[in-house]
């Protein structure tokens, strides 16, 4: 298994178990889990393309937008 399969199946773990589950205090059937985590790996995979097509793109950049982020999750 490469290290990008390894890190999208771990985001997607994470968004349907912990996230969704745990965060969200959501009871979710294991269709409804793997259809969150297929979601999650198909918008990490669209991120990524994103940033690798615009070379001006860092990923540093969505260190700087993780702060409004996570205050928008808190509200």
């Amino acid at each position: 298994m490469s290290t990008a399969d390894s890190q999208m199946l771990a985001a997607a773990s994470s968004v349907s178990q912990n996230i969704l589950q745990e965060f969200g205090h959501l009871k979710l059937s294991e269709k409804q889990s793997l259809f969150a985590a297929r979601l999650t790996i198909i918008c990490v995979s669209v991120v990524g393309v994103v940033l690798a097509r615009d070379p001006d793109s860092s990923v540093f950049g969505i260190y700087e937008l993780l702060p409004a982020f996570l205050v928008s999750l808190a509200v």
